[in-house]
């Protein structure tokens, strides 16, 4: 190869050559690795027969390189910095050069370095990689959200590729049929809210507001109120409670036969985080304040809006009331989200399943059933299924070609 001849540069573990005054010709850039075909031969038989290991070898790539200086001394410095750039990389690296522009290898630098110097200002030599078979495409490490389940991804390759899933939630996911399984828990009983309690002043009608915290839930997920009470107090004992009617879940009870307090209690009620629910209760009073007695019609609602707010309403019809309170020592929701965190990442290349915390990846294959047989996107259209405790899927491809 003539000097002349080197025009382009390839970039090795993300420094370009030209950076060094290092330039290649492509006459290594084209070839494919060999396949991994054993041929048998059997007496008797004709020919051979061929067992095909569904691999490929690692392929050698070659490529003509030259460098240039200024002077000897440009040509030596160079010369020198291109060996510790070449030599001090460790394990498979990323190799990229300009006649592929959207491929790359992994690639281990193998060879030494032999110049042939031409006028101590200008040398030749070869540099040859160690490279897995694959040529990997740029456009496969592109990560694609799959909105909806049974959406289909196509492969623009001749080649399965066992792409990256990042998964939050958990449930079954299916590749064409083949399935990889988040097996964890999810939360389970999880807290909204811990002592919430308002009270408020005499009125006929009052109103309170509160919204539990459901970052930890899903909408659709089971949501508890345990123990809660409302108060309504007044300036007479009361004489006695009739006709206590309700609908829906709300009151389980209400209680305060020669008190002043009428107690309501919010106990065991039960609802959907995004759904709307209403539910009421009444209850008829006589109250006693000296001689007189008067009558009166307690009404009381508690509404929850698609966006989770609690609103109870209170309503003393013919009889105002001294204050209200309104507490909820505790709330709590049964989450479908996934224990692990979010997203886990699974990689069907290596079978392996794993969390990033604090920057360090940390492994839970044994809540992840990737089988025995690691699912794979084909050549064209693939199916992508997904249940519906999944909240979010993004899958990197990895095409690749030869």
């Amino acid at each position: 190869m003539g000097i002349g001849a080197i025009f382009k540069e390839l970039e090795f573990d993300g420094e370009m050559s030209g950076d060094y005054g290092l330039y290649i010709s492509g006459e290594g850039a084209y070839n494919a690795p060999e396949r991994d075909v054993e041929m048998v031969t059997i007496p008797g038989r004709n020919g051979a027969l061929a067992l095909d290991h569904g691999r490929f070898e690692n392929i050698e790539v070659t490529y003509p390189a030259g460098v240039f200086g200024t002077d000897e001394a440009d040509f030596a410095d160079k010369v020198g910095a291109i060996r510790a750039w070449l030599c001090s990389k460790k394990g498979y690296v990323r190799l990229t050069d300009e006649y592929n522009p959207d491929e790359f290898r992994l690639a281990i630098y193998k060879s030494g370095l032999e110049v042939s110097p031409a006028k101590l200002m200008a040398g030749e030599f070869d540099l040859v990689f160690q490279c897995m078979p694959q040529r990997f495409l740029k456009s496969g490490e592109n990560a694609v959200t799959i909105a909806s389940s049974g959406d289909t991804l196509t492969n623009p390759t001749l080649f399965n590729a066992r792409p990256l899933l990042m998964v939050t939630g958990y449930g079954k996911i299916g590749l064409n049929g083949d399935e990889v399984e988040i097996i964890s828990a999810p939360i389970g009983r999880t807290p909204l809210l811990i002592n919430y309690r308002q009270t408020k002043g005499a009125a006929t009608n009052v109103s309170f507001g509160v919204t539990p915290n459901y970052a930890n839930m899903n909408s659709g997920d089971n949501v508890e109120i345990l123990n809660g009470t409302l108060n309504v107090n007044f300036s007479g004992i009361i004489r006695d409670i009739q006709n206590f009617s309700q609908t829906g879940d709300f009151v389980r009870s209400a209680t305060g036969l020669h008190t002043s307090t009428l107690i309501f209690n919010v106990s065991n009620f039960e609802y959907q985080y995004g759904t709307a629910k209403t539910a009421s209760a009444s209850v008829q009073v006589s109250v006693r304040t000296g001689n007189s007695t008067r009558s009166a019609t307690i009404t009381v609602s508690l509404s929850i809006s698609a966006s989770g707010v609690i609103t109870v309403n209170v309503s003393t019809r013919g009889l105002g009331a001294d204050s209200f309170r309104l507490s909820f020592p505790q709330i709590y929701g049964y989450s479908t989200k996934s224990a692990l965190g979010d997203p886990v990442y699974i990689d069907l290349d290596i079978g392996e399943a794993y969390l990033i915390e604090n920057g360090e990846m940390v492994g839970v294959n044994s809540a992840v059933n990737i089988g025995a047989e690691l699912p794979e996107l084909h050549p064209g259209a693939n199916e992508i299924t997904f249940e519906n405790t999944i909240t979010n899927l993004d899958i990197v491809p990895r095409w690749w070609t030869v």
